[in-house]
């Protein structure tokens, strides 16, 4: 299925929530740490407390930047528990995590197959407003395992383990109580909506943004006490069709001669970094560039003599001539990122 092709766009955000812990800071435990039931009952005071049983349904909409490629929508709906996430990608594909109370489920433009508790578990946590109520039924096992460092703040390191066995970490601002960790998922930026504190902001791994693979989910509505059709919980029979791009457009490939890529061919200085270029060569009938770190190159396909572009990227290369005809500069423009690169040979 789609979702777990990371070289097609089809990002999975459940897998991406239950893939490697990122790089923590143990700190030094304190002197009497406290009893797991004393933080988890600080969690659920951070999280609103009685506001939160008051909450009959929640609806959420925002985005979802992978690295800098522009940001595609997101879309939530909760109510009793019952859950669901939809998500459309860079070219159009869909995905929809659901879970009706008893059975999770995955759906794609391929087909439905069933959810693992791990991502059922990471999902409920995100997407449950009242997940902090039931934290101690979803995890039966909790146990303290020491204090850590989250971005800047300090926390309790908290071993999680379910009824079927799924395990993560679970890690709550000492000073706050908020969850501020679940295995590689990070929550930030909590603000209060009717009287309860959700996280607006949600980073997925760690990487080099210039290869595209670290996530930031950015919540930019969020209601509560609206209708909720229940029977979007339920699990679906059949695949999702396609939508409309939310980045790429159509894109028109043809033939350039190979002295109009001659002409292309050199190295562009990057304008922050001295230690960065972009060399951009011919093979055969092929233009390919390679940026420093890259460590490999990759084909770029022409619009024009001097357009070109990488379709999966959405990236596009702009080769600039001056007044006689020569190429001077490169510009790349890609999602939120627009760099000018001089020709330097």
């Amino acid at each position: 299925m789609c979702r777990i092709l990371l070289c097609c766009g089809c990002l999975l955000v459940a897998m991406a929530m239950t893939g490697a812990v990122p790089p923590r800071r143990p700190s030094p435990a304190p002197a009497a740490p406290p009893a797991a039931a004393a933080i988890v009952e600080a969690y659920v005071r951070a999280c609103g407390g009685p506001a939160l049983a008051g909450i009959d349904s929640e609806t959420r909409r925002g985005t979802l930047l992978r690295g800098r490629t522009g940001k595609v929508p997101l879309e939530t709906a909760a109510a009793a528990g019952k859950w669901l996430y939809r998500q459309v990608f860079a070219f159009g594909d869909q995905v929809r995590y659901g879970f009706d109370g008893a059975d999770a489920w995955i759906q794609d433009t391929e087909g439905v197959e069933a959810m693992s508790e791990q991502q059922r578990l990471d999902l409920q946590l995100l997407l449950d407003v009242q997940a902090p109520l039931r934290l101690g039924a979803l995890f039966p096992e909790l146990a303290v395992a020491g204090t850590e460092t989250v971005g800047d703040r300090e926390a309790y390191t908290v071993h999680a383990a379910s009824a079927g066995g799924a395990r993560t970490e679970l890690a709550f601002d000492r000073e706050t109580g908020l969850l501020l960790r679940a295995g590689g998922m990070l929550l930030e930026d909590y603000r209060e909506v009717d009287g309860v504190m959700r996280p607006f902001r949600v980073r997925l791994g760690e990487s080099d943004e210039e290869r595209h693979l670290a996530m930031t989910l950015e919540f930019t509505e969020t209601r509560h006490g609206e209708a909720v059709d229940a029977s979007q919980f339920l699990r679906p029979e059949g695949a999702l069709p396609f939508a409309d791009a939310p980045l790429y457009r159509s894109r028109r490939e043809v033939a350039v001669g190979a002295e109009a890529m001659d002409a292309c061919a050199g190295v562009y200085q990057h304008p922050d970094h001295a230690d960065v270029t972009y060399t951009v060569r011919r093979w055969g009938e092929h233009l390919m560039v390679e940026r420093t770190g890259w460590g490999q190159e990759m084909e770029i396909k022409p619009e024009s003599e001097t357009d070109y572009f990488v379709r999966f990227l959405g990236w596009d290369f702009h080769f600039v001539k001056d007044a006689a005809g020569g190429i001077t500069h490169l510009e790349i423009r890609g999602g939120a990122q627009a760099i000018r690169a001089e020709r330097i040979r």
